[in-house]
């Protein structure tokens, strides 16, 4: 698993992951922002947590996740998606080859595109291709990994440095940029699960495609890809119910557990898992609640 090395968070732009950035089709903080729900003024929000998050007896807003969630968890888009920038080099590119917070990177963005002192920008990292569920050999995918964020502290004509001001993993020469905008947290107000008696509900379903840092095993707290997305009608906030179809019974549906949108593209979304009957594994499916 990849280590955190930012020693802390401030507010929600402290640790970064990704998901909504602000060009080249990853959607925008605003889009995921309209269906964030506010906290009762009365009750402050609090961590979703599996024991009580669904008793009916507290019906108060909770956080989905952390910033960690949010910032360190990247997102499952084209196989190549475009990016503004880059970085070339490093102030201490002579005796290391990868770096922290507080250090200064060089990047190939200048005033003549734009660039200004004090603007921030996610660090990418191109990673995996993810494969369609139950079809190995067909692409659907890349996930792209968001190791740090920086800032410009002083752009140049056609080149700037800057400064990494908090990071998941270090940054490398080479990783690629985007344009950086603040992630919520989405909050949400708690249902029922599921039971095994319920029928589906015969709304969107799809399945969970790739897994944070390609982990095998997926329990509870831990952060997914799924194949459905903005185009599926799924918006941060959403409960999808997780199971596994049991084909050999009539189709009856072993429920596995549930799982919450953090961010949402086009055609796919990251998820926690916040509640976990069963070990879960790819190529399970997905009902939205």
């Amino acid at each position: 698993m990849r280590k955190v090395v930012c020693s802390a968070l401030v507010g929600t732009v402290g640790l970064i992951g990704l998901s909504v950035m602000a060009a080249d089709g990853v959607p925008s903080a605003s889009t995921q922002a309209a269906r964030t729900m506010s906290p009762a003024p009365s009750e402050p929000p609090r961590r979703l947590d599996s024991h009580d998050a669904f008793s009916s007896a507290k019906a108060g807003p909770v956080a989905i996740g952390v910033d960690a969630d949010v910032y360190c968890s990247g997102w499952l888009g084209d196989e190549s998606e475009k990016f503004v920038g880059s970085v070339v080099s490093a102030a201490k590119i002579d005796t290391q080859s990868v770096f922290s917070p507080l250090e200064v990177v060089y990047i190939d963005i200048g005033k003549n595109r734009g660039a200004k002192d004090g603007q921030e920008f996610w660090v990418c990292r191109p990673d995996v291709l993810v494969a369609k569920a139950g079809a190995p050999e067909k692409t659907i995918g890349r996930i792209y990994r968001t190791p740090a964020r920086l800032r410009i502290t002083c752009a140049q004509e056609t080149s700037s440095i800057a400064e990494i001001v908090s990071a998941c993993e270090e940054t490398e020469i080479g990783d690629v940029l985007l344009p950086f905008e603040p992630v919520p947290i989405p909050l949400v107000r708690r249902s029922k699960l599921v039971t095994q008696c319920d029928t589906p509900n015969g709304k969107v379903t799809g399945h969970i495609v790739h897994a944070f840092d390609s982990a095998t095993g997926i329990a509870q707290h831990s952060i997914v890809f799924l194949d459905l997305g903005e185009k599926d009608g799924l918006a941060p906030g959403d409960f999808l119910t997780v199971y596994r179809t049991r084909h050999r019974a009539g189709a009856l549906r072993t429920l596995l557990g549930e799982a919450a949108i953090l961010m949402t593209r086009e055609r796919s979304s990251v998820a926690k898992v916040v509640v976990s009957r069963d070990a879960i594994l790819l190529g399970d499916e997905v009902e939205l609640k």
